[in-house]
């Protein structure tokens, strides 16, 4: 691909302007980089990278613009999928639109203990509760030291009633994160 020829190192270079104090400078090489790119496996990537860096300085449309873009060139592509249902449940309030993508991204990888976070927040905000902490369930199942996943099985417990479980699970969060747990 073009960018293990000599644009991996602009691109690293964009992405570490992009996230210190000149993420415009950043944003600008790596948009260079897409309008020379020819491979569509360089493109997803940049379009990958844009989304992650629009998302970071709370640029929301541009960044579903990116994963959007991301997912033209691969209709399958996990982290696009993901990344972009978690946008639109988390920062753009649009649960019913993050829901066909975040249950894509679990249909792509069933196992990854991020992806079914993302479903069962998504859950959560549609008020699907039992639906919400199964999904829940099964991320600290995966990865026991996922801090998300249990503040966010905290959150579905305490929505639904059960106190004590809520209580247990956003402790556990509380605790993982002091121990250098998983977010």
């Amino acid at each position: 691909s073009e960018l293990d020829h000599g644009g991996r190192a602009t691109l690293n270079a964009g992405m570490v302007s992009a996230v210190g104090e000149e993420a415009a400078a950043g944003l600008a090489q790596i948009a260079a980089l897409l309008a020379d790119a020819r491979e569509d496996y360089d493109k997803l990537l940049l379009h990958q990278v844009t989304g992650l860096l629009h998302h970071g300085e709370s640029q929301y449309e541009q960044a579903r613009t990116a994963y959007e873009a991301a997912l033209e060139i691969d209709p399958n592509d996990f982290i696009s999928l993901n990344n972009l249902a978690y946008l639109l449940a988390a920062e753009l309030n649009e649960p019913d639109a993050a829901l066909l993508y975040a249950e894509r991204a679990v249909m792509v990888n069933s196992q990854d203990a991020g992806a079914l976070d993302t479903l069962g927040w998504v859950h959560y905000q549609k008020g699907n509760l039992d639906l919400a902490v199964a999904k829940l369930l099964q991320v600290i199942q995966i990865d026991a030291d996922n801090i998300d996943g249990y503040y966010h099985l905290g959150m579905a417990y305490r929505k639904r009633g059960n106190r004590p479980d809520a209580v247990r699970s956003l402790r556990t969060a509380v605790k993982l994160s002091g121990d250098g747990g998983k977010t």
